[in-house]
């Protein structure tokens, strides 16, 4: 089982981005070579996927109302059977669109529900990359 903060999913999938140098171009017209300048230490934002069933569509509507809660706060991510940081701050939470289904059978997934969803979410390290 994966997570986002105290949220559990069947699965949360995606590449997380953790922090490295970057630059910035600056470059100027009608000047040979190139030129970039350090900016920092910083992650670029991810986007993950991360799915579980419901009892039904008015809780799948109550959890993402929730999720939206978890905006601006730093969290833990476990993702493949492991923790992948405790530094990730939550930029943006939607429903992936397409993502709902209503079953006739339980999928024995989190709420043994019937009524699927996936959600985006957009994260980025939060840490200062030490």
């Amino acid at each position: 089982m994966d997570s986002i903060g105290s949220e559990n999913f069947v699965f949360v999938q995606g590449p997380l981005d953790y922090p490295g140098y970057t630059f910035r171009n600056i470059t100027r017209e009608g000047a040979d070579g190139i030129g970039i300048a350090e900016e920092g230490i910083r992650g670029v934002a991810s986007s993950l996927i991360a799915g579980r069933d419901y009892t039904n569509a008015s809780a799948a509507e109550s959890a993402l109302l929730s999720y939206k809660g978890m905006l601006g706060t730093v969290v833990t991510i476990s993702q493949y059977g492991g923790n992948r940081g405790n530094l990730w701050l939550i930029l943006e939470v939607k429903e992936h669109p397409g993502s709902r289904v209503t079953s006739t059978v339980a999928s024995g997934g989190i709420a043994d529900g019937l009524h699927w969803m996936e959600t985006v979410w957009t994260v980025q390290w939060a840490g200062d990359g030490s």
